[in-house]
């Protein structure tokens, strides 16, 4: 629970964009700019017809809710559960991964409107509204306590972007490849991950959670679970050539429960087009990458 915390300068930490905002204003200023990633992924609780909810730092403040974990991330962490069939945004995990109790905003908000009869209550999950935007399953990771106002999107908190537990994984990926998925170096490296976990404790000696074996999926499974949204999904799935089956898969767009859609990746786009200014530069002897 101290990953992602109000300091970043710990044992898991390798790589860190620093911002200051004392010393920052300007990329071109020592501190930096203020970062919206701590808006980007987390839905606006403040605007639930209800009124049961304000803009607070304690639930991110302001939020842009332009994307959100989706369901098949969701249900990675254990068993979903519907407490009204009828109402199938109003989900429920069962599950004893730390992870999703932490990487996350909780599924249950309490009302923190002193002018709502509810307040202090916790408004149950079919009491929300089906709008993605007002309520879903919403990323914590980028949460700052600590310089983002409620009522801004700015945040100074610096950003994480690689830490040990992606090590851990890379090296269980590589002997996974190596040597089968039994491959005792691979399985240690993943277990490591899985017992922090699932006990809360580094190094911890719990057992109970161990993988005894892997496979691809169980491999991309885990790393979704730990490092969702940091950054590296793309680049893991590209290199495994499997990005364009996977956003077929389990990507999804919608504003609400009854108009969710698919939306599949042309073949092509696993390249990134190449900047016409940089053509021209080139003059027309550098091509377009294909399909754009």
């Amino acid at each position: 629970n101290q990953v992602f915390g109000d300091n970043l300068d710990h044992s898991e930490t390798l790589f860190v964009y620093t911002r200051d905002e004392a010393t920052g204003g300007a990329f071109s200023l020592a501190g930096g700019q203020p970062s919206h990633l701590s808006s980007f992924f987390n839905c606006r609780i403040y605007e639930q017809n209800s009124g049961a909810f304000i803009r607070s730092v304690e639930y991110g403040g302001d939020s842009l809710g332009w994307s959100a974990p989706n369901d098949y991330l969701q249900e990675l962490y254990g068993e979903l559960e519907l407490p009204d069939p009828s109402k199938p945004w109003a989900r429920h995990i069962v599950t004893d991964d730390l992870r999703y109790t932490t990487y996350f905003y909780p599924e249950v908000y309490v009302a923190n409107n002193p002018d709502s009869p509810d307040f202090g209550k916790p408004i149950p999950v079919t009491d929300y509204e089906d709008n993605f935007r007002r309520y879903h399953f919403s990323l914590y990771k980028f949460h700052d306590n600590l310089t983002k106002a409620a009522a801004t999107n700015d945040s100074w908190k610096d950003h994480l972007q690689y830490r040990l537990a992606e090590v851990y994984l890379l090296g269980a990926e590589a002997y996974f490849h190596m040597n089968g998925g039994t491959d005792a170096t691979a399985l240690k490296y993943i277990n490591t991950i899985r017992r922090r976990a699932f006990t809360g404790v580094p190094n911890s000696t719990d057992t109970s959670h161990d993988f005894t074996s892997i496979t691809l999926d169980t491999y991309l499974e885990e790393s979704a679970r730990e490092l969702c949204f940091e950054g590296n999904r793309w680049y893991l799935l590209k290199r495994l050539g499997l990005l364009v089956e996977r956003q077929g898969l389990h990507y999804r767009y919608g504003s609400n429960t009854g108009n969710i859609a698919p939306e599949p990746m042309a073949p092509y786009m696993v390249r990134f087009p190449i900047p016409q200014s940089f053509i021209d530069q080139s003059g027309g002897a550098y091509p377009q990458n294909e399909g754009y």
